[in-house]
């Protein structure tokens, strides 16, 4: 998924100059958070904090798509 062409960042093919110490930054959309059991479960709550591992389903984009709706985004 976060090799999909719609999320890089570099639109002018120019991989060579890009830091790769930097984290890639996506944005979310359309998600939903659950845990292993598949129960839906808040991100804010601190279960992060609590080392809970927690997945998530949705569709990514590019951060700079300011579009908040799914499409061109990846599943």
């Amino acid at each position: 998924m976060l090799t999909d062409p719609k999320l890089s960042v570099h639109t002018d093919g120019e991989y060579e100059s890009a830091d790769v110490c930097e984290r890639p930054q996506h944005k979310i959309t359309d998600f939903t958070v659950y845990d292993r059991n598949t129960h839906l479960c808040p991100f804010d709550a601190g279960l992060i904090e609590r080392n809970i591992e927690l997945y998530l389903s949705g569709v990514v984009k590019p951060i700079y798509d300011d579009d908040p709706s799914p499409e061109g985004g990846v599943p």
